[in-house]
């Protein structure tokens, strides 16, 4: 649509609504902390209509493991949000931090219950980047948690631990056999040595991601300033 704000970052133009997250989920961000600072953020003037930029933010952020950074985002606008749905945008979003918060305390069963539920809510573009999110989300786990961290691991426990704990049949333990993890006796999985190993070497050839510390600072100073602007009004 010629109304959608597009903002331009150093690697892509974003416009908003964003489709997806997956394919330059950095640039997402930068383009949404792009359009925070330039106050083009909720319905665009013209026709009302709704670009979803703070929801992509934070769906970009958890896509990314950028918690700190998530969580300061849910700051600048925590008191704006409330169970109102008259305000899709802001409600999506809450409903979205929802499951962040549990995704940052590392709480990975109700964290995967509410991502399930955004994404059966069958609200757009929630439902698109929470399922993106709970994919990025599942990955992480197993990279970071499962893969080193456990010699060997109960099927019943990694079915909670990677959101299948209402799934039925065997999808979990086909996606990890497919990995290059086994089966040991009928109650435990063994993780792949192959993918640990690789993660290592990921981890030692990564390149930092920007400091957003400045960004953040500077966005705060704004949402302060709007706020006070309100109660003057």
């Amino acid at each position: 649509s010629p109304q959608n704000l597009t903002m331009t970052s150093t690697a892509v133009a974003v416009a908003f609504p964003v489709p997806s997250i997956t394919a330059d989920p950095q640039s997402v961000v930068t383009a949404c902390e792009d359009a925070e600072l330039a106050g083009q953020i909720g319905p665009s003037a013209a026709g009302d209509e709704l670009r979803f930029v703070e929801l992509a933010e934070l769906a970009a952020l958890l896509y990314l493991s950028e918690y700190t950074h998530a969580r300061h985002l849910y700051r600048r606008y925590s008191s704006t949000l409330s169970d109102d749905t008259t305000n899709p945008e802001l409600h999506q979003f809450a409903l979205l931090w929802n499951a962040a918060k549990l995704m940052i305390d590392s709480n990975y069963a109700c964290a995967f219950e509410k991502l399930d539920a955004c994404v059966n809510s069958g609200m757009q573009p929630l439902a698109t980047y929470s399922d993106e999110v709970r994919t990025s989300y599942r990955e992480s786990i197993i990279a970071k948690v499962l893969v080193g961290g456990y010699v060997k691991i109960s099927i019943d426990v990694c079915r909670t631990m990677l959101g299948y704990a209402g799934v039925q049949g065997d999808e979990m333990v086909t996606m990890l056999k497919g990995r290059g993890w086994s089966v040991s006796g009928s109650t435990y999985l063994i993780p792949c040595e192959e993918e640990g190993n690789a993660e290592d070497e990921d981890e030692e050839t990564e390149v930092d991601a920007p400091d957003h510390g400045d960004r953040i600072r500077e966005l705060a100073d704004l949402v302060g300033f709007m706020e006070r602007s309100k109660l003057n009004l």
